[in-house]
Parts: C-alpha cells; sequence; structure tokens
C-alpha cells in the first residue's frame, strides 16, 4: 500500500466517522422531539380523549410521527458510517453493529406506523358514536362488571353501530 492510498483510506474513514457522529446527534434529536411532541399530545386518558386531543391538533401530531420516523431512517446511515469506521478494527463485530442497527431502524418504523392512536383516525372519531356495540352488555348503573348478564341488564342492539 503506497502512502497517498493510505491516507485516502484514512481521510475517506475520518469522513464516515465524521458522517456517523452527525447522524448518532441527528438520531437523538429526531427521536426525542417526535417522542415529546407526540406523547404531550397524546397524553393519558382512554382512546375518545387521545383522538380527541389528536384530532384537535392534527397538524402538530403528524410533524411528530414524522420526526419520529425520520429518527428511525437516520440510523441506516449511522449503521453505514459506524461500520465503515470500524470495519478496519474489527469486520465481525462492525458487520453485527451494523445488522442490530438496521434492525433498530425497520423495528422503529414498524413500530411507529403501529401508532394506536392514528391522526386519521382521530378526525373520523368525531363523526363516531362513541358507546357500546351491539351485542355488548349494558348494566344498570352502580353493578361491579362480571362475565354473565345480572338482572336489569339488557343486551345492547342498536343496528346503526
Amino acid at each position: 500500500m503506497t502512502a497517498t492510498s493510505e491516507l485516502s483510506a484514512q481521510d475517506t474513514q475520518r469522513a464516515y466517522a465524521r458522517a456517523a457522529g452527525l447522524f448518532y446527534l441527528l438520531v437523538l434529536a429526531f427521536d426525542i422531539a417526535g417522542l415529546v411532541i407526540t406523547s404531550s399530545i397524546d397524553g393519558g386518558g382512554g382512546f375518545a380523549a387521545s383522538a380527541g386531543r389528536v384530532g384537535a391538533s392534527e397538524v402538530v401530531y403528524r410533524l411528530g410521527l414524522c420526526l419520529s420516523l425520520l429518527g428511525s431512517m437516520s440510523t441506516i446511515p449511522l449503521a453505514i458510517g459506524l461500520y465503515v469506521t470500524l470495519k478496519s478494527v474489527d469486520g465481525n463485530l462492525a458487520l453485527t453493529a451494523l445488522l442490530f442497527r438496521s434492525a433498530e431502524a425497520v423495528i422503529g418504523a414498524v413500530a411507529l406506523l403501529q401508532n394506536p392512536v392514528h391522526p386519521a383516525d382521530a378526525v373520523r372519531v368525531g363523526r363516531l358514536r362513541i358507546g357500546p356495540l351491539p351485542g355488548d352488555v349494558v348494566r344498570e348503573p352502580g353493578r361491579a362488571r362480571t362475565s354473565q348478564p345480572g338482572p336489569g341488564d339488557r343486551i345492547h342492539t342498536d343496528p346503526d353501530r
């Protein structure tokens, strides 16, 4: 190996290391910002309450989801930068880290897309009636929940639901 090719290999490795450091900071920033935005809007409570809050600030909630998705997708260039940087130290360990980081990106994106309160659902919840579905047991007030209907309970039969 000549001095010129060795120098350019070091420069390449250094450039990938700097890019990996940048993407590491971006992953943290995107993930934290997305988590703060979505959790502050989603909050606690039941589905109807969460859906109402998400519907009221749909654009901001979507921004939080996009930031979280950007965080997951920024993990891929981070993994590539770390792989190229660490390949000369230990190729097998660098490849293992690349595979785990890639799996992290895929799992993070899939989990984000499986979000239980999706903005489209939150917008539609305003047109839905919240209440029992047909076949649900409607209990008299103050009665404890059991698996069997008791006296005074009725089966909900509204055909529109």
